[in-house]
């Protein structure tokens, strides 16, 4: 208790020296109230940003020209920010708490309540972050200047606060809050966001079926986004190594999508479902999984979106031929000038990975792709191991165009590099190599030597010698 005295004695002593100093020139009789209550406003901000002094020398300067009720209990408010501030420097988390509770009883206006909700949503996540007690100071949020601005992200922000400490319920509770309160498509992937990262909390990395329940109960709250919610719970599972039942979601999504974006979400999942599978070894399940994402696929209109998903997985599953048919058939229909770059060189990309390279040039070149596409095409031959014929590709692209376009220039250095990094590599196992050959003779010609064969020792020192001089050579 004595302790808590001195706490705030230091506190009180403190911001009276703050604020000790008299304003110079102020003008009692021509002042400017609004002016006024900017300036306080504004040292308000300057302590909520976490700028004391700064915000204190403001607030004295604006304090003597205070002169109406308003503008005193606005000066008045701002002091209070201070002791909070203050009282976390000393590390006194009840006075923290209790000024913060004294100071949303002092909030009137709006900004008012949004001050005391960030400077406390601060101090929670450095208690949560410090392994301090952080659970009062997220009740005094959740109960005071949470509800009190009426909005989506305080709400979202306790969720995650509680998450933080591991207390599911009222996380679950404030995701229902904010449910509520969405009202964009972005408050809705935050609140997918949060309901997922609430399911992982809940799992702990051992109970999937406890982390997937959280969206079964928080089912009803996410009904605008029932499709989202669907292939969030579908990605949850896959991760965590239960692809059982992912493909009833997919279905569920698929049928409940309000917009293309979300059918598109459903068709990715549905890919990577598949993928799983295949990593499990369950081969016909992800035959079954890939063949029932492309008839999704296909029956979508062609777009660039359709055909990257489309092109990975018939690539990852071997099929490269077929990816260049999905990317050569998006490159006609897409209108946009970058869509129909990256579908060619995805397509370039697909017929490298096919092995059927002879032709992808003069096909670009007839399409009137540009240098960046060819230039792709090159650096998916220099990946692939072939430096040759990335750099007869490389020829084909004007010196000019470099000149003309920076993405040409750094994708032909781009090439270059790859191709000289490769080199040093088969430079340095090929080095590697014949100095183990060296090694090798060199043995055997001590043992010839110590057989009392001199010729035949120094013959064998001759090739140790020579394979010495060819690893040098190789690697330089």
């Amino acid at each position: 208790m004595k302790t808590r005295k001195i706490m705030e004695t230091l506190i009180v002593a403190a911001i009276s020296a703050a604020l000790a100093a008299p304003a110079l020139g102020a003008e009692p009789n021509i002042i400017d109230v609004k002016a006024v209550e900017t300036q306080i406003v504004s040292a308000q901000g300057q302590i909520v940003q976490g700028n004391l002094d700064a915000g204190l020398k403001a607030l004295r300067e604006a304090q003597a020209k205070a002169i109406t009720p308003v503008l005193a209990a606005r000066s008045k408010f701002v002091v209070k920010l201070a002791e909070i501030r203050i009282a976390d420097q000393l590390g006194d988390q009840a006075k923290v708490l209790a000024t913060l509770q004294e100071a949303f009883k002092q909030a009137k206006q709006p900004d008012q309540f949004e001050a005391v909700w960030r400077l406390g949503s601060t101090m929670a996540r450095a208690a949560v972050a410090g392994k301090d007690t952080a659970r009062s100071i997220i009740d005094f949020l959740a109960k005071g200047p949470g509800p009190a601005m009426h909005q989506f992200g305080p709400h979202m922000e306790v969720a995650r606060l509680r998450i933080a400490i591991g207390n599911a319920g009222a996380a679950e509770a404030e995701l229902r809050a904010a449910a509520q309160r969405a009202r964009s498509q972005a408050d809705w992937s935050a609140w997918l966001a949060g309901v997922s990262e609430l399911a992982a909390m809940v799992d702990g990395g051992q109970s999937p079926k406890a982390g997937a329940d959280v969206f079964e109960r928080l089912r009803e709250a996410g009904k605008p986004v029932a499709a989202a919610m669907n292939v969030a719970k579908g990605r949850f599972l896959l991760q965590r190594g239960c692809p059982a039942d992912v493909e009833a979601l997919i279905d569920g999504a698929v049928t409940g999508a309000a917009s293309d974006q979300q059918v598109l979400a459903a068709l990715a999942l549905g890919y990577d479902l598949a993928r799983a599978f295949k990593q499990r070894g369950k081969d016909d399940q992800a035959k079954q999984a890939l063949e029932k994402a492309e008839c999704l696929g296909q029956s979508r209109p062609v777009s660039a979106a359709v055909a990257q998903l489309r092109g990975a997985a018939l690539t990852t599953f071997g099929r490269p031929e077929k990816a260049a048919e999905v990317f050569w058939a998006a490159a006609q229909a897409v209108k946009a000038d970058q869509e129909r770059e990256q579908m060619l060189s995805a397509y370039g990309a697909a017929m490298v990975a096919a092995g059927d390279t002879a032709k992808i040039v003069p096909q670009l070149q007839a399409a009137k792709a540009g240098p960046v596409v060819i230039v792709s095409v090159a650096q998916s031959l220099a990946g692939s191991g072939d430096p040759v014929q990335a750099l007869d590709v490389l020829g084909a692209v004007p010196a000019e165009a470099a000149v003309g376009d920076p993405r040409v220039a750094s994708g032909i250095a781009a090439v270059i590099q790859q191709i000289q990094a490769r080199r040093k590599q088969v430079a340095a196992r090929q080095a590697a190599m014949c100095r183990t050959i060296a090694t090798t003779f060199d043995a055997a010609a001590k043992k010839a030597e110590a057989a009392k064969d001199a010729q035949k020792a120094g013959g064998l020192a001759k090739q140790a010698a020579a394979f010495q001089a060819l690893a040098t050579q190789v690697q330089k």
